[in-house]
């Protein structure tokens, strides 16, 4: 069996992104320009079928690019929560406002991965996570660090 680094030298991984929006299309984009497998998920069917058109769901990641995603085999999307079995890596990039404490609210983060149809939740997710960031600093992250490991 391959190890993680040798799997994603040999673009034999499937990440899973959590949230379509403004940081979750566009961190798909950067995997699938690598070459990286996305699936993506959203609780949004509209945006799902949208998406898996070809079609973006925001200004700053163009049609082109999209349908470009979809058509390499790089990326589609779904609704369907229990196949984040079928993922390799997850990223959850789903908004997290401020309490009125000025402190994160996590419930977006934590219902994203609490549905019914769910075998993960959230707990689980970070037990057993190598790398915990916030939706901030993933898309840097994959583009300073993941471009060096996928080139190595």
């Amino acid at each position: 069996m391959k190890d993680w680094q040798e799997k994603l030298k040999d673009r034999d991984v499937i990440v899973g992104v959590l949230g379509l929006g403004y940081v979750g299309l566009p961190l798909a984009r950067e995997f699938a320009l690598e070459g990286i497998k996305v699936l993506g998920f959203d609780i949004d069917a509209g945006k799902v079928k949208t998406l898996n058109s070809g079609r973006s769901i925001i200004k700053h990641v163009p049609h082109r690019q999209v349908r470009d995603m979809v058509e390499s085999g790089c990326f589609s999307a779904t609704t369907n929560m229990a196949r984040l079995k079928t993922v390799d890596a997850i990223t959850i990039c789903v908004p997290t406002p401020l309490t009125q404490n000025r402190e994160p609210d996590m419930q977006f983060v934590i219902s994203s991965t609490s549905t019914d149809h769910s075998d993960y939740d959230y707990d689980w997710i970070v037990k057993h996570s190598k790398l915990v960031v916030d939706t901030r600093n993933a898309t840097a992250l994959v583009r300073r660090g993941a471009r060096r490991i996928v080139k190595a």
